[in-house]
């Protein structure tokens, strides 16, 4: 039962931390656009749990493609979706997207769940969110950190977002 408890605790992480970077920044969870790169243990989980506490969830990026919903996906029925298919591709209840450019869409949190070094030097200056909280270990370059800073974003580091998850 313990173990069960502290993967939860894992999971939900993203969330709690999103959720003290908007009180941090004097912003509200409503309404708030959220951008999540990967779909796999936390980046599905983290979108299923934004999505059911009133995010919305306009991107996913994945490996193979991505999918923009302006208006916010369905989060439940894309983890359906996936469950039969195999893949978030073909999704009817959002428009496909470049991964690529999903990271640099404008947005209020990017949660990078995936892969490491997807923020780099070639795209940190592109990046439009407010709030970048890796779920991911090392999604962000140091070069990149260097230029987030610049920008003025807020960026919540994988030690504390994922914490080893």
């Amino acid at each position: 039962m313990a173990v069960r408890a502290d993967a939860a605790k894992h999971r939900a992480r993203v969330l709690i931390i999103c959720d003290e970077s908007l009180k941090k920044l004097g912003l509200s969870r409503e309404g708030t656009r959220v951008i999540v790169q990967g779909f796999g243990n936390v980046g599905s989980n983290a979108a299923q749990l934004m999505h059911e506490a009133g995010y919305k969830v306009i991107g996913i990026a994945e490996y193979d493609g991505g999918l923009y919903n302006k208006n916010g996906i369905d989060i439940n029925a894309l983890v359906e979706h996936r469950q039969r298919n195999g893949s978030i591709n073909g999704f009817k209840g959002a428009e496909a997207h470049e991964t690529k450019d999903l990271l640099t869409t404008d947005c209020d949190i990017l949660a990078p769940c995936a892969t490491e070094n997807v923020i780099t030097s070639k795209n940190a200056d592109k990046i439009k969110a407010k709030i970048i909280v890796e779920g991911a270990n090392g999604p962000t370059t140091s070069v990149a950190d260097d230029i987030l800073a610049d920008k003025k974003v807020f960026v919540v580091p994988d030690i504390l977002a994922n914490a080893g998850a």
